[in-house]
């Protein structure tokens, strides 16, 4: 058996005790720097654990030098999933006293689930009946394709780090 006493700082320890009474603002700056994370898996067009998404297909490159599915395009997108970047922009958080929630909405949540995990079924112009066009999964977020989240170390770090600065800012 052992006993651990502070005997220097304690006021510092009795803020910070303090302030974990109402952790929520700690889940606010963890879901801050997961939101960024989660933007920066679409500026290096890699998943979260570093492997890089798969290119478009032979049918998508010839759609979008035809204008598009619905013809309104004047060029393809430099980059995968960032044509209007209405995904990347959903992506957000939700900080609760017990945890943060982060998740795409809007207008990007139809098609979220399609890009993170895939549609091997998908057919042209999105309808039976339509070319093969299959969608391989291109992962944003941690979630594997069981739907488990599964953070990278380098991502835990960077939570751990979020939640021990609010931490420190609440005890000066």
């Amino acid at each position: 058996m052992f006993t651990v006493r502070f005997v220097q700082n304690t006021d510092k320890v009795a803020r910070m005790m303090q302030h974990l009474k109402e952790p929520r603002g700690g889940y606010e700056a963890i879901g801050e720097a997961m939101v960024e994370r989660v933007s920066s898996t679409f500026d290096q067009s890699a998943g979260p654990w570093g492997g890089a998404w798969r290119q478009w297909s032979p049918t998508t490159v010839d759609l979008y030098d035809r204008g598009g599915l619905f013809k309104n395009m004047r060029s393809r997108p430099e980059r995968i999933l960032l044509n209007t970047g209405t995904l990347r922009n959903s992506v957000h958080h939700e900080a609760h006293r017990d945890r943060v929630t982060i998740k795409a909405g809007g207008a990007a949540s139809a098609y979220a689930s399609v890009h993170q995990f895939g549609n091997p079924g998908n057919r042209l112009p999105n309808r039976a009946g339509g070319a093969h066009a299959p969608i391989p999964a291109r992962p944003f977020m941690p979630v594997t394709s069981t739907g488990k989240a599964r953070l990278p170390a380098e991502w835990r770090k960077l939570a751990v780090e979020a939640f021990e600065d609010w931490l420190e800012a609440g005890a000066p």
